[in-house]
């Protein structure tokens, strides 16, 4: 079974990296911590589309500053996860971490409130500018609506300023929790609740979807919904791992990774994909039989 360059691409970067985040570790542990620093770096610079062993390389390399007597460079790897990692948990450790090594909790905050940034948005469509609303975006909700707006052709723009326009809404609602970057605005038009959620993206409150529905809560009409948000995976390192040891020759060793998988279940599911292809036809015929299973 041949496999596409695109997915021999994208294993090939997985299994890079996670081999460059195992050496950073290692380093880490021995004491030396430029090395670990030097290979933690190249998974932090070359991981935009790994975002989990990015992550992982950050906090890992903060630890390595830190054992450098880099305080600076760890604090920023710290506050960069506390501020935009997606998975709470790592988010949580960040935080404390980062106020452990001497870093101010206030640094961690964004300088404006969500209600502030909606009242920003409005003065953009106020004044008929409703592509400055991407400046408000984050950056995965931004290609979600330019999508929708490209399928609208010349009237995107306009539908754009007419979704997140306010007229007569009250607000009746707001959540915020800090801890988890997550915040909602809840509004009331007429008959109908609008509900904006927005995500801490560094030191900003950036909208992350919008949905709106029957006040009663009848039916529900998605205006413009957020993409689902991608489930938390298993840190890529270990699926490559398993995934090597489903082609090992010892049938047990390649039972107990089937068994792991599948333990892992669907978080593991968006990392397994990257292996469909796989040259290995009955590694291949594992993988998916494991993506089938609910």
């Amino acid at each position: 079974m041949a496999m596409s360059a695109a997915t021999n691409l994208t294993v090939a970067v997985i299994a890079t990296l996670a081999t460059k985040l195992h050496e950073g570790r290692q380093a880490l542990e021995a004491g030396r911590p430029a090395d670990a620093v030097a290979a933690l770096t190249a998974v932090v610079e070359q991981s935009a589309d790994v975002r989990e062993l990015g992550w992982a390389a950050r906090w890992y390399r903060a630890q390595a500053h830190r054992a450098a007597n880099q305080t600076a460079a760890a604090l920023e790897d710290l506050q960069w996860l506390a501020t935009r990692a997606g998975s709470p948990a790592l988010r949580a450790a960040a935080r404390e971490a980062y106020v452990a090594a001497g870093g101010e909790a206030r640094h961690l905050a964004p300088r404006a409130t969500p209600i502030e940034e909606w009242r920003r948005v409005q003065s953009w469509i106020a004044a008929e500018q409703p592509l400055r609303v991407f400046d408000a975006l984050t950056d995965e909700f931004a290609d979600h609506v330019r999508t929708v707006m490209d399928a609208m052709g010349e009237h995107g723009p306009e539908a754009l300023g007419e979704w997140l326009a306010e007229e007569n809404a009250v607000l009746i609602e707001q959540r915020t929790d800090d801890a988890a970057g997550i915040a909602e605005l809840v509004f009331r038009q007429d008959e109908m609740l609008c509900t904006v959620t927005w995500r801490q993206v560094g030191a900003e409150w950036k909208i992350a979807g919008l949905k709106i529905r029957a006040a009663e809560g009848e039916s529900s009409m998605p205006a413009l919904a957020a993409p689902p948000p991608e489930p938390t995976t298993a840190v890529p390192e270990e699926i490559a791992a398993l995934v090597e040891q489903l082609g090992a020759q010892d049938p047990t060793v390649r039972a107990k990774a089937r068994a792991k998988l599948r333990d892992l279940g669907a978080d593991a599911h968006p990392a397994l994909r990257s292996f469909r292809s796989h040259p290995d036809p009955e590694v291949a015929e594992t993988i998916r039989e494991l993506l089938e299973e609910k």
